[in-house]
């Protein structure tokens, strides 16, 4: 077990290589130009990662994220911060119960037709 610990994935530098390797490809270099809604995976995971690398709270990290990123970035950052630092309570607007019961109402809803 104290191995499975040693040995994690570098996935910050695996996003850096990916970006490299594809750094020369003309027809995502201009898919990076286009404007939003438009976006680059590896580069929104990389951006993503330092958010949540430099970052010492779930807040923090989401507040840098919508700094660099206001489209995609900060869904992943809360998807991530949430699994690192938990989700702060105030930052939820309902408890799960209730958005488990909403869901719940909308599946119903698609069931009766």
């Amino acid at each position: 077990i104290k191995n499975a610990f040693l040995i994690a994935p570098d996935l910050l530098g695996e996003i850096r290589e990916i970006q490299e390797r594809y750094k020369h490809d003309d027809i995502l270099n201009d898919t990076l130009n286009l404007s939003p809604p438009y976006v680059y995976a590896p580069n929104t995971l990389h951006t993503a990662l330092y958010c949540i690398t430099k970052a010492n709270s779930f807040k923090n990290a989401l507040e840098d994220a919508r700094k660099l990123d206001t489209y995609y970035c900060p869904i992943l950052v809360g998807i991530l911060a949430g699994a690192r630092w938990d989700v702060p309570k105030e930052l939820l607007c309902d408890s799960p119960k209730d958005k488990i019961k909403e869901i719940q109402k909308i599946a119903a809803k698609f069931s009766e037709h």
